[in-house]
């Protein structure tokens, strides 16, 4: 949440090892490549935050953690807070998608 809208926001996901993606948040572009995911968003409001819901295919159980950068076409005065790690519980059981599926409202 910055002072200004940002435009052109990128977000990459960086995924576990030898996970894969099973769904993405509906009205978000995603595309994935083998060991990451990148997400475009058109714009984000000033002041405002917003959610990108990825649900991805463990291959193992446990934990991992994976990393994100978001990037935007706007000057961030405060760069220092684009990225993020994140730890995943993993559960198994869930099968691989051919495509992209919506995971609903996140």
């Amino acid at each position: 949440a910055g002072p200004a809208a940002a435009t052109d926001v990128s977000a990459l996901v960086t995924l576990p090892c030898g996970a894969s993606v099973q769904c993405v948040s509906p009205s978000v572009s995603c595309v994935a490549g083998s060991d990451d995911v990148a997400c475009l968003l058109p714009v984000i409001g000033a002041g405002e935050t917003t959610r990108v819901l990825l649900e991805i295919v463990p291959t193992g159980t446990g934990s991992v953690s994976t990393d994100v950068l978001v990037s935007s076409a706007v000057d961030d005065p405060t760069s220092g807070n684009n990225t993020d790690e994140a730890t995943i519980e993993l559960v198994p059981g869930l099968e691989k998608a051919d495509s992209f599926e919506s995971c609903g409202t996140p």
